[in-house]
C-alpha cells in the first residue's frame, strides 16, 4: 500500500504509512520538524519512509521506544548517513532480534538489528529550543515522550492512542501506564502528536480523558468484584466478550488482562 495520507501542522509534516488499512492500529505516522523525525516507521514500509526522509531532508532521528513499528527502519536509515538516537536500554533492544509475535510480522514486517547511538542528554530543536525528554513507560519499560514546551507540542509516543481503551497486551504495566499518564500532564502542552491517532489539537484534555476513563474503569471493576463477580464477568459486563483482537494477537491483547490490572490496583 502506498502512502495512506500526508498530515501538516505548523512546521510539522508527516504521514501515515502501512501495509493495511485497517484503523489507527494497523498504520503508523512519522513525524518531522526541520531536520529531526521522530521515530522510522515499520520496516515493511521502508519505500514510501525513505522518499519521505529525502524529500524532508531528514539528518536525525530520535526513538520513543523499541517496538517494531517504531525502530523498524533504523538500519536503513544509518545507511543512508543519517543518525538514530535512542535511550540505552532501546538501544540494547534493536541491536538484536526481539520476539515479535506473529500478527506483528504480518502488519510491520521484521527489523534488521541496527546499532544506533545513545540519546543525548540535550536535543536541539533549532538554536534556541531544546526537547524534554519524559520517562513513560508502562507500554513497554523504556518508553519516552518528546516535549517542546516553547511550542506547547507533545511527542506522545504510544501512551495515549485513544482515550478509551478495551484490551491490555500481556507485557504492559498498567500501574507505569497511569503513573506516566499522570507525570505527563504534570507538563505544559497543547498539541500532542501521537504516532497512531494523529496530531490532536486539544492533546492534553485527551490525555485527561484516558486518565479518567482508565480511573472510572478501576472503580467500577472493584465495585463488581465487591459484590462478588469473577474477572471474565466483570470483564464481560464493562467491556464486552473477547473479539477478534484476541485472536489475531493469540491472546496477546485482551479486554481479560486490562480488567484484572484494574482489580490489582
Amino acid at each position: 500500500m502506498a502512502v495512506i495520507e500526508t498530515l501538516n501542522y505548523q512546521q510539522v509534516n508527516a504521514i501515515r504509512v502501512g501495509r493495511f488499512n485497517q484503523g489507527i492500529n494497523s498504520s503508523f505516522i512519522v513525524y518531522q520538524l526541520g531536520d529531526l523525525m521522530i521515530d522510522t516507521g515499520p520496516a515493511n514500509q521502508w519505500q514510501y519512509v525513505r522518499s519521505f526522509v529525502e524529500k524532508q531532508r531528514v539528518k536525525r532521528v530520535i526513538l520513543t521506544h523499541f517496538h517494531e513499528d517504531h525502530s523498524g527502519n533504523s538500519h536503513p536509515l544509518q545507511k543512508m548517513g543519517i543518525d538514530v538516537f535512542a535511550p540505552e536500554l532501546t538501544q540494547q533492544l534493536i541491536a538484536q532480534r526481539f520476539a515479535m509475535p506473529i500478527i506483528q510480522k504480518i502488519i510491520w514486517g521484521r527489523p534488521t538489528p541496527a546499532k544506533v547511538a545513545r540519546l543525548p542528554t540535550q536535543i536541539a530543536f533549532d538554536s534556541t529550543t531544546n526537547f524534554t525528554t519524559i520517562a513513560v513507560p508502562g507500554h513497554c519499560k523504556e518508553m519516552n515522550a518528546y516535549l517542546l514546551a516553547d511550542k506547547g507540542w507533545l511527542f506522545s509516543g504510544d501512551l495515549y492512542i485513544a482515550s478509551k481503551v478495551r484490551y491490555l497486551h500481556r507485557h504492559e504495566n498498567f500501574s507505569l501506564q497511569l503513573e506516566s499518564l499522570k507525570r505527563v500532564l504534570s507538563y505544559d502542552f497543547e498539541v500532542m502528536f501521537c504516532p497512531h491517532r494523529g496530531i490532536v489539537e486539544h492533546g492534553k484534555q485527551a490525555l485527561q480523558n484516558k486518565l479518567d476513563y482508565l480511573q472510572n474503569l478501576i472503580a467500577s471493576a472493584k465495585q463488581l468484584q465487591q459484590q462478588g463477580m469473577s474477572t471474565k464477568q466483570i470483564t464481560h459486563q464493562l467491556l464486552g466478550r473477547e473479539d477478534a483482537m484476541y485472536l489475531f494477537s493469540a491472546g496477546g491483547f485482551a479486554k481479560q488482562h486490562l480488567i484484572a490490572a484494574c482489580l490489582a490496583v
